[in-house]
């Protein structure tokens, strides 16, 4: 009885040992087709035609951050690409990663809204905010002090709209000198200076960052897109066809 209890402790434990590895993450995504998913409950336009003939869908790939049991279940389908986590997402974590996905879709939808309204003659007033930082290059002194997602409003006290504004005031500068920041990181206002480092082989001198504009858009329509867990830049276009149908049946 007490050797059949140790072979029942020990078989035990060999599982869940076992299980144990096979969840452990490895340094790979698997690209596997997604969901496919009809835009007309999608994408609603305030005043817009619903009735239109036809259907767009919004076709997703979905990407899965692998442990070995998911790499052993998926890797040999002949429907899965295997990239190495540092093709994917570079040097961001996890969490940078997933915020620059939402952040993507969410400029994909703007542009499409824009895009759309201008196309049917109507005005969309744009406010620009600053400059979004997408990526911190390694060689950057603000590494470990900026985050990307943080917004510049501010070089030395001069207001900056536009990531050109930024690199204009910029271009003046040398390797060396610093700049003070004013920036918005995770909805509240921060100061502080940076160094100022030679960014590429042609000698241009930077903060050492991958800046985009950030602004805000306000339509004279409400749009509303429900993506959900969709994320990326891919469905701009899609979603661009879509409003426009709407838009221009209703003019």
């Amino acid at each position: 009885m007490m050797r059949m209890k140790r072979k029942y402790i020990w078989g035990a434990s060999v599982f869940l040992i076992f299980m144990i590895v096979m969840l452990i993450p490895l340094p790979y995504y698997l690209y596997q087709p997604g969901d496919v998913n009809p835009l007309s409950p999608i994408v609603s336009v305030e005043g817009g035609h619903k009735s239109e003939k036809g259907n767009f869908y919004l076709t997703t790939v979905a990407s899965i951050k692998v442990s070995h049991l998911y790499y052993l279940l998926y890797a040999l389908s002949p429907d899965t690409e295997i990239r190495k986590e540092k093709s994917v997402k570079g040097d961001l974590t996890q969490k940078e990663y997933n915020f620059m996905l939402n952040h993507m879709m969410t400029k994909s939808q703007q542009n499409a809204i824009v895009s759309g309204l201008r196309g049917a003659g109507e005005k969309v007033p744009v406010q620009n905010k600053g400059v979004f930082i997408t990526n911190i290059l390694p060689i950057s002194q603000a590494k470990g002090k900026l985050s990307i997602g943080d917004i510049i409003t501010e070089v030395d006290g001069h207001k900056m709209e536009k990531s050109t504004d930024v690199i204009a005031y910029l271009s003046s500068k040398k390797a060396g000198e610093s700049v003070r920041l004013t920036y918005e990181h995770e909805g509240k206002i921060h100061k502080d200076t940076f160094q100022l480092v030679v960014i590429n082989k042609s000698g241009q001198v930077g903060l050492g960052i991958n800046p985009e504009d950030e602004y805000i858009i306000k339509p004279s329509r409400n749009v509303n897109m429900d993506t959900k867990d969709i994320g990326g830049p891919s469905a701009g276009s899609c979603f661009l066809w879509k409003f426009s149908i709407r838009l221009f049946q209703e003019i």
